[in-house]
């Protein structure tokens, strides 16, 4: 008999460890206490929750919610990204600027100034935030750093190092004892990993928290609550990045932020919910004063802009260089890399030429610079901010045109005027019978410039007017000078008329009538 035998008898039948009778009825005991204890915590969960329920409003009739609620606008706290009374969630990639980014909130709820430079605030009431994240002195540090001005608006709640179990009745209601004391209307938590300790991915735990922090903000008369969470550290798809842990969790916000990074530390903000949509923006970050800004475009328009700098490199360093070359030299799949080439010759980054069957690449020649305004003037070298037709000339700066012979600094006769429909051509230095080029045509001569003008030139005319075109489906359309072009496509503002071809040009020809 082995030494781990002595004294032990074998159990009773169907005992599969051989307990003695006498350590069964111990083992029977303990389950009976245990027992007991999760019945006593049952009940007792049960009666906390029974005290504070209440029944919301149940009103019988449909007809008697439309008498009721007023049929008002969605009220927005922050215009477009949070609506008055809801949960948001902004989730973060690692070390994206997720604490920057609610500081920024947090100065504009303060001060009144529209968030990220764009999206106005409707906001007057008192602003709390509870900071996990950073030390005491790290944080005022950094509050500073914004200089908020309405500082007595604002409450902050350093809790690095001091657990706050929201679950534990005492400490919920000094908290809503505190919060409703400070009259505190807008409720900043960062971030949810330290505030909630529990098992991160049990979602009924994280969804008794949750409800728990509801009860809080209701029976303190918060309206308004913004809690930033993380992203895993593994790599999201672009597009279907999401927090960490419990799926609850962005069951349970009505909005939410999304703050990314690029390999070049580029900085991104979209957002989704309940009555908002913005789509992916790029924002700069000002080490000054911690402020974030929105300044447009997203990671696929940024990637997509790279490949173009890539074509127009590869071109310079290859004049004449074939579409399947180019294309070999471009990273990115094959239809970005074709249409990264499509876009560089539309918008005038490279120039191509069909040589046979072949379609070779060059970069755009040098544009010798037109006086916009004094015609019959070429541009001083002395002025070199006069450029490509895009500033006003100054007068005192302007070279006169000389009679009857050459000149190196003379700009050449810009379309739709060319030679032999009695105008000068500059680069030759010569003048017709019928003097010198000018823009001020009659009405009647526009038809005949028009038609007579070949349609390269026609292109040509409209780029250097600042006319933009943009194709689709085998049509050009074209949009007036003073829209706003954008990362590969045009914003036409309030007015979206656009125009064909030679509609453009007649337009642009009356202009020019009109201003003289």
């Amino acid at each position: 008999m082995s030494a781990g035998t002595v004294g032990r008898t074998p159990g009773p039948q169907g005992s599969l460890l051989g307990f003695s009778e006498q350590e069964e009825q111990a083992i029977e005991t303990g389950l009976h206490r245990r027992r007991i204890q999760a019945e006593v915590e049952r009940r007792f969960q049960q009666e906390r929750i029974a005290a504070q329920w209440k029944m919301a409003d149940w009103r019988t009739q449909l007809t008697d919610d439309f008498e009721v609620v007023d049929d008002m606008p969605i009220p927005m706290t922050v215009e477009g990204l949070h609506p008055t009374g809801a949960n948001t969630l902004p989730g973060a990639q690692y070390k994206a600027g997720k604490t920057t980014l609610l500081i920024n909130l947090f100065r504009s709820l303060l001060d009144g100034e529209p968030f990220l430079g764009q999206y106005a605030v409707n906001f007057t009431g008192r602003v709390c935030y509870w900071n996990y994240e950073l030390t005491e002195q790290q944080f005022i540090s950094w509050l500073r750093r914004h200089g908020i001005r309405n500082t007595d608006r604002a409450s902050v709640l350093n809790l690095r190092g001091h657990p706050m179990p929201l679950l534990v009745p005492e400490v919920r209601e000094e908290v809503i004892d505190r919060l409703w004391q400070y009259e505190i209307k807008f409720w900043i938590i960062d971030p949810y990993s330290k505030a909630y300790r529990g098992p991160e991915n049990d979602n009924e735990k994280v969804g008794q928290w949750l409800d728990n922090l509801d009860l809080i903000k209701q029976s303190a008369g918060i309206p308004d609550l913004v809690m930033a969470a993380h992203f895993g550290r593994a790599e999201h798809e672009e597009g279907n990045e999401h927090v960490r842990g419990a799926t609850v969790l962005d069951d349970w916000a009505d909005v939410r932020w999304l703050l990314t990074k690029d390999k070049e530390e580029n900085r991104y903000f979209r957002a989704d919910g309940r009555d908002v949509q913005v789509d992916e923006t790029r924002l700069t970050f000002d080490e000054t004063t911690g402020r974030l800004t929105v300044v447009g475009g997203s990671r696929s328009t940024a990637a997509f802009m790279n490949i173009v700098d890539e074509v127009v490199a590869a071109v310079a360093n290859k004049p004449g260089i074939t579409t399947r070359e180019l294309r070999d030299l471009l990273s990115g799949k094959n239809a970005t890399r074709n249409s990264a080439i499509t876009w560089a010759g539309d918008n005038a980054r490279i120039r191509s030429v069909m040589d046979g069957r072949r379609k070779c690449h060059y970069p755009m020649p040098a544009r010798v610079p037109l006086c916009p305004r004094y015609r019959g003037h070429a541009v001083s070298e002395a002025n070199p901010q006069v450029s490509e037709g895009l500033a006003d000339c100054v007068p005192s700066q302007c070279v006169p045109v000389p009679r009857n012979r050459r000149s190196a600094t003379m700009s050449p006769c810009p379309p739709p005027y060319r030679r032999g429909q009695g105008h000068a051509d500059h680069s030759q230095g010569t003048r017709s019978a019928r003097g010198p080029c000018h823009r001020k045509e009659t009405t009647t001569n526009i038809e005949t410039n028009v038609r007579s003008m070949p349609k390269a030139d026609r292109v040509a005319y409209l780029k250097a007017a600042g006319w933009y075109r943009l194709s689709a489906r085998g049509a050009q359309t074209w949009f007036a000078p003073g829209w706003v072009q954008r990362a590969g496509y045009v914003d036409p503002g309030p007015d979206h008329s656009s125009w064909t071809l030679a509609a453009a040009i007649r337009m642009q020809l009356r202009r020019e009538v009109r201003d003289g």
